[in-house]
């Protein structure tokens, strides 16, 4: 088989980057002979990708996807009989490990050329995908599967297991095209189809503009995130909760182990927010995690600026620990989670808990945080005619509000800057179209680079927090269930 060149694998096994290979066939012609381009990209932040070098296989519909794990150098090689699993020490060296889908290459008059498999690296687990080329002569457009392993402790199972796909799950709804712009030769990552369900209230959400587009309605904000929202299952309970002088709502479904709790810190930039509107997002987690879910009303700015509304939170993470909802009972697993302020909230009292000695989580989950205070994400300005939920002009004020007089690059304050060594595992999700994406992929980076372990989601198509929006999205409800299973496996460690 052609032999990858070893330039390709000059840098160290995992240099803080996330790496993909693409490949297309040039020239084609009607019996699809031609050579096969292979190229790998290099991100820092799975937004941009920038070539690293090409491969160029000598043998028609044959290339190699290739990736580092575990010390190890991997290729997934594409034919007509199938995929082609291959292991390296030396990059010149390589032993078939396993045969993949050994059936699925298809002959062009089936409509497909073949199925790819692209795989994406972090750190020390594998992402991939399954993707379809269209028939045609000069046809280049790809559809890819999003997948990622399930499996925590054998994150590439897939590449000496019998039963090949038994370990990997689609990760979105959606399709990804990807299509190659010869002249910045980056990759651009575009959205194929989300759900018909999120296309249409994406489409209705834009009908208004974003908060923040027209000014800062203060007022209008507070009162709008004070407003209840029930559960959607009337069956679950909701009651009140004096935390430690600090007021609150336990939300917990039928069935929920009570001595399995999360903290849930709302969102609201830090001014607004309340335990009564997160109800109905609490009850969708309490029903898929089967745990009981705090939500406590810290304090908020202006009145009380940092850190009040963080020493809140801590203060209520310790009460859990040993109250229940029906009183005084020991938690068995505790979780940390919270969105957009909420999530940097989650973030920072981590940090707290740690640094004062305190015990820390089983792991954490932070949905779309708001964690650089500093307002230094691309996607600010990237995103900031996509957003269908908030401006970019809104941001300063939450952060004028909140800070103070604090110094804004603290990691308490913008918890991108700070220490992960010793933090819990983390599942960060966000959604492609929100302008503070950037926030939860600069914190995976951080938290990787620290030695934590870090999922992060980043949802095509999706806006800021799309797993609180009800009636909830197909997205929303995957979401959701993600971080259900995540919660399962930390428990399961």
């Amino acid at each position: 088989m052609a032999q990858p060149p070893a330039p390709l694998f000059r840098d160290p096994i995992y240099d803080g980057a996330y790496h993909m290979v693409v490949g297309y066939v040039s020239g084609v012609r009607h019996d699809w002979s031609g050579p096969r381009h292979i190229l790998h990209y290099t991100s820092a932040d799975l937004y941009h990708w920038q070539v690293r070098g090409p491969v160029i296989s000598d043998r028609p519909h044959e290339g190699p996807n290739v990736f580092a794990w575990r010390g190890s150098i991997w290729m997934i090689t594409d034919t007509w009989r199938g995929l082609g699993v291959y292991r390296s020490d030396d990059a010149e060296h390589w032993e078939q490990q396993d045969n993949i889908l050994a059936a699925g290459g298809k002959r062009r008059d089936d409509g497909v050329m073949g199925n790819h498999a692209d795989v994406l690296v972090a750190g020390d687990r594998a992402y991939s995908s399954i993707s379809r080329t269209p028939a045609g002569p000069g046809s280049r457009a790809r559809t890819a599967i999003p997948c990622r392993t399930t499996n925590a402790v054998h994150p590439c199972r897939l590449l000496n297991s019998k039963s090949a796909m038994a370990n990997w799950c689609v990760t979105a709804t959606s399709h990804l095209t990807l299509s190659l712009d010869p002249s910045n030769k980056r990759l651009h990552m575009q959205t194929g189809n989300c759900s018909p369900q999120s296309e249409a209230y994406i489409l209705k959400l834009r009908e208004s503009p974003a908060f923040g587009a027209s000014g800062f309605d203060f007022a209008g904000l507070r009162e709008g995130m004070a407003a209840r929202r029930e559960p959607v299952d009337t069956s679950v309970s909701c009651t009140r909760a004096d935390i430690d002088g600090i007021p609150g709502a336990w939300v917990f479904a039928q069935g929920a182990d009570l001595d399995i709790r999360m903290l849930y810190l709302h969102g609201g930039g830090f001014v607004s927010g309340s335990s009564e509107f997160y109800l109905a997002l609490a009850g969708r987690i309490s029903t898929a995690a089967r745990c009981a879910v705090l939500l406590p009303d810290y304090r908020l700015a202006p009145e009380n600026p940092f850190p009040d509304g963080l020493e809140d939170c801590i203060r209520a993470y310790g009460w859990l620990r040993a109250m229940g909802p029906h009183g005084p009972a020991r938690a068995r697993a505790t979780f940390i989670a919270g969105d957009s302020a909420g999530g940097g909230l989650t973030l920072a009292t981590l940090f707290a808990l740690r640094d004062r000695g305190h015990q820390l989580p089983l792991a954490a989950i932070a949905l779309s945080p708001f964690a650089d205070l500093t307002l230094t994400g691309e996607s600010i300005r990237s995103e900031g005619q996509l957003d269908p939920i908030m401006h970019p002009g809104c941001l300063p004020d939450f952060v004028k509000r909140y800070v103070a007089d604090a110094d804004v690059h603290h990691p308490l304050v913008s918890p991108v800057f700070g220490d992960y060594s010793g933090i819990p595992p983390l599942l960060i999700q966000a959604g492609e179209h929100e302008i503070i994406r950037d926030d939860s992929v600069r914190v995976a980076a951080k938290a990787r680079a620290d030695g934590a372990e870090v999922e992060l989601e980043i949802w095509p198509g999706m806006f800021h927090v799309f797993q609180s929006h009800e009636p909830l999205l197909p997205e929303g409800v995957q979401a959701i269930e993600h971080i259900a299973s995540f919660m399962r496996s930390c428990m399961a460690e």
